[in-house]
């Protein structure tokens, strides 16, 4: 096998695929859907605000029952990316093993982020945190899904 190299064509590829995988077997929304629960939803929706009262602006959002997508840009906040998830992440955490009866760790340790270059590249992220529901067969229409926060971004 040949040697797979960060930033080669080889590790994209595989980086892809991974993706790819994953993301299949999360819109299958089998096995644990912890998110499908209306006050573990409305946790995550209170987290999503105190992330705005913190100045990280969340453009896009939709949760899943067993994952969550939003696009985030920060707007004069003191808190990094890094640490404004940190936040978010033990916020809605505590919040959701509350209302759900549990505890422990609830979100995964890392996250996958990705910045916005273009309007071109920011627009089909927003398409794709729409389409989230209606591609996991959630919602025929996207604006048919309660959990999910669509505003504008500036220009």
């Amino acid at each position: 096998m040949a040697s797979v190299q960060p930033r080669s064509d080889l590790f994209e590829n595989l980086q892809r695929r991974y993706f790819q995988t994953v993301e299949k077997y999360l819109h299958q929304a089998q096995g644990s859907c912890p998110l499908s629960s209306n006050s573990a939803s409305e946790a995550c929706l209170k987290a999503w605000e105190e992330m705005e009262e913190e100045d990280w602006h969340i453009g896009e959002a939709t949760i899943m029952p067993n994952h969550i997508h939003f696009l985030t840009f920060r707007h004069g906040s003191a808190f990094s990316l890094k640490e404004v998830l940190r936040r978010f992440k033990g916020r809605s955490g505590r919040w959701i093993n509350q209302a759900l009866g549990r505890s422990g760790r609830f979100w995964q340790e890392d996250w996958f982020d990705r910045w916005m270059r273009t309007e071109a590249e920011r627009d089909k992220t927003i398409a794709y945190i729409r389409n989230n529901p209606v591609k996991g067969k959630l919602v025929t229409d996207w604006e048919d899904h309660r959990w999910r926060i669509s505003s504008k971004f500036p220009k």
